[in-house]
């Protein structure tokens, strides 16, 4: 130790001092000797006399600790005092109606479940939220329940819920003419009650009561029916009895009854049995008697009494009346003058002949005519018929051509004249040589001079070789359509011959129709010549959605009411079309909410509409408001509702019938507010005194859906002097010669130009192209085009009739240009012929363009024939 102290003061300064000491007093002998640390977890030692300090053990609990805070203060071996979670230091928060226990070193206080017993005396109840209160639910509360007074537990404090006044609380005693009710207070009272009769006291003549004074009693029936014809008695074992009183007097010359309000009666009885030949008499004992007078006697109107009690008047024919002719003679039966007559149909002696009828007897004396169809009238005229027909004489003209040799001439003519030989000609056709806008679906009607030769008249019901004496054609007979039937339907006398095209035309195209040499009159006289129209017709084209399209535009009910904004209701048309309507004849007709009567509120319609134009009609109206623009017409018969009701536009001025006449002549229909029962899809908005149902796109939505298609806003009726607005509505379906911005400018159907597969197999690959201007020229497919590809039955058109089906194509490849599509379907189940089509759309299929072999479109000389079709030939 000295030589440690050497060094201490040789390098050390003050310390060196200590260190020379060499072996001086030590700091500590032991711990207790050094200063405190003031730190648990570092306590102080000694070591070779020099104090110092040690760490605690980890994990050594500190003196120092917070109760219920779930931690434990401990040392962590380094000196100092860490908190760690202790689960078993268990909270406190002083609540009888909370569980405190530790998760995870967090103090936690879960509600006790409700119903549990807290409180000084536990005589109250955790509610299951942590409160202690008087009760959980109604059976918590002291006391019992009754009739008339239950406990309630109303936010944890009890209370009771009395009964109201007269609440029915049982019957305890029966018979007394009593019954318990709650008074209102909990309590139960008796009343009087007339329905709680006593017992029956087993007598028939009397009746359990409730008398008001003295209670339950038996009561004496009332037995007095008030009839004076019965005697009333009654009896306690068997009731009451009416007995009724005897009313014979023993007097066969009087009539015994008895009358409920007079009593008993004995009325002398009738003893004239009308017949003068008898005697009349009435016997007390015997009764009524009627002696026969003698014969002879006089009874009136120069008759006689036969001692038989009978008046008559006559014995033989010859006393009676009459004439004997050849329909009746007069006849004396049993003393009375009749007649007797031939039968019906017997017939006269004279006649007159060729008038298809007989003089007859009528069955009752007189004369009628009776049909007689052998009467024939023979006119001697070879060029006619000798008929009769229901007693009708008549001499129709013999067919036409039928041979004859009078008058210089060989064959009977129309009019039933013998006559030389005449050549047919055709005079006219349907549609008329030089028509326009000729409706796809029309017929084709040819109409001859004179009567024709149906067998002679014949057609193609195969498009494509012009065949048979009546064709059509849009190629001057290149080609020729077909048709539904190969016979026309004649009329007219066979002056007119009408058949079906099928497939039906295209739209604007321009058709011929020829007749051949091949027709012949009924005489076999064939034309002189072969018959075409020189111009032809023109079909119309697709028409777009507008065309002849009015509408209600806007309904306004609350004209003339308070806080109207005009002085009358008012309904506003609108022309959504490109040419003007004329609606004369039409109607406007109303009916409330849920009326089925129109008749009482019509008003027709007259004036023309144009294009693009507004209809104002002005109708009931009041003194509030401003007034309407001049109207186009007025009526006050028709005052619609200002909130609710139905309006209709009807093509004629038939009154409608029902709560809901859609469809027929209806021409648009309008049903508002919530409880119209009727409308187009769903109702409009309700309207009021500042409202009215305004058509959205200023008139041009037409939907289908009252409730879509209208708005309710401030009215702004507009009248023919408002600046037009035709609606732009596209042509929807078929656009092939439309010249509409919808119509694909080129398509063709590629390859093959025909095809035979088996029936119910899958078809080769068939190619179709289109070139739509900004849309095909890129490479690929673009998005906008829609191609389907599709087949039918060979006298369908598939642009203007239904019956084809379609599947969709795809992009196969760019060709210069063009897009080249490809599909293929399942050949019909049944063999035949068939034609196929491709069709390309730009607008989603909304709107298509039909291709044929020779290329269709919008571009110039293009158009689609039905007759340019690749034929499908199914075979078995």
């Amino acid at each position: 130790a000295g030589g440690m102290g050497g060094m201490g003061g040789g390098g050390m300064g003050g310390a060196g001092g200590m260190g020379g000491a060499g072996g001086g007093t030590p700091e500590c002998t032991v711990p207790a000797n050094c200063p405190p640390t003031g730190n648990e977890c570092l306590i102080a030692t000694c070591d070779a006399g020099t104090c110092g300090t040690a760490f605690v053990n980890t994990g050594t609990e500190v003196a120092t600790q917070q109760d219920g805070n779930c931690k434990v203060d401990q040392c962590d071996g380094a000196g100092n005092v860490v908190s760690v979670n202790d689960d078993a230091d268990l909270p406190d928060d002083n609540n009888e109606c909370t569980s405190d226990s530790c998760a995870n070193g967090a103090p936690t206080y879960m509600n006790v479940m409700a119903g549990a017993a807290c409180g000084a005396g536990m005589n109250l109840f955790c509610d299951g939220m942590g409160a202690c209160v008087g009760c959980v639910t109604a059976a918590d509360c002291q006391g019992q329940d009754s009739v008339c007074q239950t406990r309630t537990c109303t936010a944890g404090v009890c209370g009771v819920n009395n009964a109201s006044q007269g609440t029915a609380a049982g019957d305890p005693t029966d018979g007394d003419c009593k019954r318990d009710v709650c008074d209102g207070n909990g309590n139960i009272v008796p009343v009087d009650d007339a329905t709680d009769l006593p017992a029956e006291d087993n007598d028939a003549c009397t009746v359990a009561a409730c008398d008001p004074t003295n209670g339950p009693v038996q009561s004496p029936i009332n037995i007095n029916d008030n009839d004076p014809c019965t005697a009333d008695a009654c009896d306690p074992a068997t009731g009451v009895s009416n007995t009724p009183v005897p009313i014979d007097d023993n007097n066969a010359c009087t009539a015994d009854a008895c009358d409920p309000a007079t009593g008993v009666s004995n009325t002398p009885v009738p003893i004239d049995d009308n017949n003068a030949c008898t005697a009349d008499a009435c016997d007390p004992a015997a009764g009524v008697s009627h002696t026969n007078l003698p014969a002879g006697t006089d009874c009136g109107n120069g008759n006689q009494c036969n001692g038989m009690g009978q008046c008559v008047g006559c014995t033989t024919a010859a006393d009676c009346p009459g004439q004997i002719t050849e329909c009746g003679a007069p006849v004396c039966n049993a003393g009375v003058c009749g007649m007797t007559f031939a039968p019906p149909g017997t017939p006269l002696a004279t006649q007159m002949p060729g008038d298809c009828n007989a003089s007859v007897c009528d069955g009752m004396g007189g004369t009628t005519t009776a049909q007689d169809n052998a009467d024939l009238p023979d006119d001697g005229n070879q060029c006619t018929l000798d008929v009769c027909n229901n007693g009708i004489p008549s001499n129709p003209p013999v067919p036409v051509g039928t041979a004859c040799n009078q008058n210089g001439g060989t064959q009977c003519d129309a009019a039933g004249v013998c006559v030389a030989p005449v050549a047919p000609t055709v005079t006219a056709t349907t549609p008329a040589d030089g028509a326009l806008d000729v409706p796809v679906g029309s017929t084709i009607a040819v109409m001859f001079s004179t009567a024709m030769n149906p067998a002679t008249l014949t057609a193609t019901t195969v498009t494509g070789a012009c065949t048979g004496s009546i064709q059509i054609s849009t190629d001057d007979f290149a080609t020729c359509l077909g048709f539904a039937a190969a016979a026309p339907t004649m009329s007219m006398g066979n002056t007119v011959a009408t058949l079906v095209p099928a497939p039906a035309l295209s739209y604007f195209s321009a058709y011929k129709i020829r007749v051949t040499t091949g027709a012949q009159n009924a005489a076999g006289t064939p034309l002189a010549a072969a018959y075409t129209t020189p111009d032809g017709f023109l079909t119309a084209e697709p028409v777009n959605s507008c065309v002849g399209s009015v509408v209600i535009s806007q309904v306004y009910g609350g004209g003339g009411n308070s806080g109207a904004q005009y002085t009358h209701d008012f309904v506003e048309l609108h022309n959504r079309g490109a040419t003007p309507v004329n609606i004369t004849g039409w109607s406007l007709q109303y009916a409330n909410a849920t009326g089925s009567s129109w008749s009482n509120q019509l008003l027709a319609l007259n004036g023309t509409i144009a294009a693009g134009g507004y209809f104002l009609v002005q109708l009931a109206g009041g003194a509030t408001g401003a007034p309407l623009p001049s109207p186009d017409q007025t009526g006050t018969n028709i005052n619609l509702s200002g909130t609710t009701g139905k309006l209709a536009l009807v093509s004629n001025t038939t009154a409608l019938s029902g709560n809901c006449p859609l469809g027929g002549a209806v021409v648009d229909f309008i049903g508002f507010g919530p409880t119209a029962n009727c409308s187009e899809t769903a109702v409009a908005q309700v309207l009021s005194n500042t409202l009215a149902a305004q058509r959205n796109g200023a008139g041009c939505t037409d939907t289908g859906d009252n409730s879509t298609d209208f708005t309710t806003a401030a009215p702004a009726p507009r009248n023919a002097a408002t600046a037009v607005l035709v609606c732009g509505c596209p042509i929807v379906g078929t656009v092939n010669e439309s010249a509409d911005p919808t119509e694909i400018d080129y398509c063709v159907v590629q390859y093959p130009a025909s095809t035979a597969p088996h029936a119910g197999q899958m078809t080769e690959t068939i190619y179709g192209r289109v070139f739509d201007a900004g849309l095909t020229e890129a490479a690929g497919a673009n998005a906008t085009i829609v191609a389907e590809l599709g087949y039918g039955p060979a006298n369908v058109n598939p642009t203007t009739q239904s019956g084809y089906t379609f599947v969709p194509a795809t992009f196969n490849i760019q060709v210069d240009n063009n897009d080249e599509y490809q599909a293929s379907f399942t050949a019909p189940a049944t063999a035949g012929t068939y034609h196929y089509v491709y069709r390309f759309s730009h607008n989603a299929g909304s709107s298509w363009t039909y291709c044929d072999l020779n290329g269709a479109g919008s571009n110039a000389g293009l158009t689609f024939e039905v007759t340019e079709l690749p034929i499908l030939s199914v075979i078995p």
